[in-house]
């Protein structure tokens, strides 16, 4: 019995029905492209073109756009790019119709792998491409590919298990000889220096949330080696250590600051104690961190308990909270709240009534602390993270990087 992939989740899916989410092919009215010989279809991450597919002589596929050198093709919730020099643009205008049906489930490709319609070849997907699913048949998988319905074999792929979310929080240099030596929070510069050099050389592409959340919306596709960098409780640590390398890699990385310790700048380094990052720091970082909330004063558990106050806060109380978290940090973006639109739940604490008061808040996602990768379907106040401690390896890291730590 085949299952079919277009049904929406729970969660995440009522959030897309909610918003009345309609996705439309970009440049709806062009036509079609037929191919004088065979040639790679690409994808921009960073102004590098990264080849996804590869389109075959004498077929056609369905154009969504195009610029000065290149057409644009469906495939799967976003588009492709081929030169224009490899193909001839139909005469016929052919209306390209509305993607009613957003994928919302994806794999990974395992080896060069065919793309079938009717019976027919009609292109290639590379490997470790992530691929949004359409529907899941006995033996195979149908996706988007140039606009038409074609499927890709189970043996060539494998189910993705999400983008990783890393959460840090402090580095120290000399961790071991520091006051924080047993502090699970705070992590040696050496070892952060290491992750890092890790996905540099493995090809990890970093990502904003707002291109986590575009993906989660359906409107994006995503390289199969994508991961979000993030630090919670913004410690000066994040500029003094992080910001440098993170730039020089050229990574983006999200900070959740708490935001009722921002003041005009941070106080001098102490590595004994912590400091925080003031809106002086934030105006210089800005290039490489999206500074979002954790809080303003409700980074605190409730006395007696070992609860945030989150979960013991009024809704009233929990919303008066991240309006004036936002007033505050947006003083670092003349006072444009707009952008502010991220949280992490101090401790990972939450329950519904902390999620109905982050929307009327104007938050569009949550992360808490559980373990494990954002998956499409998830919904988007309880998104999962993977936690870095010192005691995790380099192997470690790459289990989490890859979903598998247990």
């Amino acid at each position: 019995m085949k299952k079919v992939y277009r049904v929406l989740f729970v969660m995440g899916m009522i959030f897309l029905l909610s918003m009345n989410f309609e996705h439309q092919v970009k440049g709806a009215t062009l036509g079609t492209i037929t191919l004088k010989s065979n040639a790679p279809a690409y994808h921009l991450i960073d102004g590098q073109k990264v080849g996804v597919a590869t389109l075959l002589k004498g077929m056609s596929y369905k154009v969504a756009g195009e610029d000065e050198k290149n057409y644009h093709i469906v495939f799967g919730n976003d588009v492709l790019s081929v030169a224009k020099s490899s193909a001839v643009l139909s005469e016929d205008q052919v209306k390209i119709a509305t993607i009613n049906d957003i994928s919302v489930a994806t794999v990974i490709t395992e080896k060069r792998t065919i793309v079938s319609h009717e019976n027919k070849y009609i292109g290639f997907i590379s490997k470790d491409v992530r691929v949004p699913v359409i529907e899941e048949l006995k033996d195979t998988y149908v996706v988007n590919f140039g606009g038409l319905e074609g499927t890709v074999p189970k043996s060539d792929v494998k189910v993705d298990t999400g983008v990783p979310v890393l959460m840090y929080h402090h580095m120290v240099e000399g961790k071991m000889e520091s006051p924080h030596a047993s502090n699970r929070m705070v992590i040696d510069v050496e070892q952060f220096k290491e992750e890092m050099r890790y996905l540099k050389k493995n090809g990890w592409h970093t990502i904003s949330l707002q291109e986590l959340q575009q993906w989660l919306l359906g409107n994006v596709n995503l390289p199969a080696k994508t991961v979000v960098i993030t630090f919670d409780d913004g410690i000066t640590s994040t500029v003094k250590y992080a910001y440098p390398m993170l730039k020089d890699y050229g990574f983006k990385a999200t900070s959740f600051t708490i935001t009722g310790k921002i003041h005009q700048q941070a106080a001098p380094w102490d590595i004994k104690s912590f400091q925080y990052v003031g809106l002086k720091e934030i105006k210089e970082t800005s290039d490489v961190f999206d500074y979002q909330h954790h809080a303003f004063y409700m980074h605190n558990l409730t006395p007696g308990t070992n609860m945030g106050q989150f979960v013991t806060k009024s809704y009233e109380e929990i919303y008066d909270d991240l309006e004036k978290g936002k007033t505050q940090l947006a003083k670092a973006f003349d006072h444009d709240t707009s952008n502010i639109k991220y949280l992490a739940y101090p401790f990972g604490h939450y329950n519904e009534t902390t999620i109905q008061a982050a929307k009327a808040a104007g938050i569009e996602m949550a992360f808490t602390t559980k373990t494990g990768n954002v998956k499409m379907g998830d919904s988007f106040y309880e998104l999962k993270r993977q936690g870095i401690a010192p005691e995790h390896t380099i192997k470690e890291f790459e289990l989490k990087l890859l979903g598998e730590y247990k």
